[in-house]
């Protein structure tokens, strides 16, 4: 769907699904409750595992609904691709690994939820990221705390 011509309203609709459900002629998205999918032997199986064959897999790693409402936000935003995740703490997950790697320093707030204090000081470290944790309230100490190899 060429998607630079549409207004934002229209793009909330139809991204993602430009043609109505061949079932029904729903134009709302179905919601496919499924975790699991129909493989029509194995040579079908090993091609969609080795993604020669575009199609569902699993529903933790393909699903038709979270596919459209991730065309969907990458249009609003203007984006190429979208990825939707499961939870808050996976997306900070995702999103902190994307820019971070070995060598690399995170500076961070004293007051995080639990779980990202939790990724920083514990899963990020062990990846090879260095962190400091600093009073919020305190912008000299944030400043101090800011390196060469800061990245967040």
């Amino acid at each position: 769907m060429a998607t630079k011509k549409l207004h934002f309203e229209t793009l909330q609709i139809h991204v993602g699904q430009e043609q109505a459900d061949p079932a029904t002629d729903a134009r709302a998205v179905p919601i496919y409750q499924t975790t699991s999918y129909v493989f029509h032997d194995s040579q079908h199986a090993a091609d969609r595992f080795g993604l020669r064959d575009a199609g569902n897999i699993y529903g933790r790693l393909t699903n038709s609904t979270q596919g459209v409402f991730e065309a969907r936000v990458a249009a609003l935003e203007g984006g190429v691709a979208g990825l939707a995740v499961a939870s808050g703490a996976a997306a900070v997950t995702y999103a902190l690994q994307n820019i971070l790697g070995v060598g690399d320093h995170i500076v961070a707030a004293d007051n995080l939820y639990g779980g990202s204090f939790n990724l920083i000081t514990h899963t990020l470290a062990a990846q090879g990221i260095t962190h400091t944790i600093v009073n919020v309230n305190d912008l000299q100490a944030l400043e101090v705390a800011i390196r060469e190899n800061t990245k967040a």
